[in-house]
């Protein structure tokens, strides 16, 4: 990614941690499908306690993950903002300030656990346990493997994206574009940006185009895996450790 020594603050994303924790090893099938039964277990839970809970639970296995807190924290300061917003919208609208923490906690909970996940997994496990979990799909003619490509492909672009404009604006502000102070010159600044980089994006949108047609994508045939993902008693153990426990605190908690 491009360093800019003009006083412009570079865009820096990375996607992946490395790691040999519990929560790196764990199969990624669980970890998607834990993440979205927390995610219905999050919507139906409606007390500070339940929430609390959950945010408890989430919270470990993020020390579990050994992920950087930056990483984990970072994320949080936005969805913060909104979850004050939430709380002090309820308290005024005299819905009570419980209903505005269990809303607040509530987006904490997603975007953490969310986070846990992405940062946890390579985006190639994610994309492969996607379309295993998808397979049954197949049979209706649905084109798992193309939806997988595309997801997986959005996926690539978002560093591709922030080196873009990390490029565009070390580039503009070496020529004093960044020198400009005020709404409407702050306005004009970004409009410029986002033009070039759009534009830089669609080469790189041909270059792939032509790199997928020069190596036979969308041939007909059974697309295979090199890394297959098979299902480990421990992964087992996890899956319905989880599970129950989101159950427990639905049931008891809610």
């Amino acid at each position: 990614m491009p360093v800019c020594h003009t006083g412009t603050m570079p865009f820096r994303f990375k996607a992946y941690y490395p790691g040999k924790s519990p929560v790196h090893r764990c199969d990624p099938r669980v970890k998607i499908a834990l993440l979205a039964a927390l995610s219905v277990c999050a919507f139906l839970v409606g007390t500070i306690a339940g929430m609390g809970a959950l945010a408890l639970s989430v919270s470990c296995c993020a020390l579990a993950s050994n992920i950087p807190p930056k990483a984990l924290v970072a994320p949080l300061v936005p969805v913060g903002v909104l979850g004050a917003f939430a709380l002090w919208f309820s308290a005024v609208n005299g819905a009570g300030a419980e209903a505005g923490a269990v809303v607040a906690l509530r987006m904490l909970v997603l975007v953490e656990a969310s986070m846990v996940v992405a940062l946890s997994t390579a985006s190639s496990q994610i994309m492969g346990a996607i379309a295993q979990m998808m397979a049954p799909l197949r049979s209706a003619r649905v084109p798992v493997d193309d939806i997988v490509v595309t997801l997986t492909l959005a996926l690539a672009f978002i560093p591709a994206i922030a080196a873009e404009i990390s490029r565009v604006r070390c580039a503009h502000a070496s020529r004093g574009a960044e020198a400009a102070t005020g709404l409407r010159a702050t306005l004009a600044r970004w409009g410029s940006v986002f033009s070039s980089v759009f534009v830089g994006l669609f080469d790189h949108a041909d270059s792939l185009a032509r790199a997928m047609d020069a190596r036979a994508y969308g041939a007909a045939g059974e697309r295979t895996s090199l890394n297959a993902l098979k299902a480990r008693p421990r992964d087992a153990a996890a899956l319905c450790l989880g599970l129950a426990a989101m159950a427990a605190v639905g049931v008891l908690l809610s």
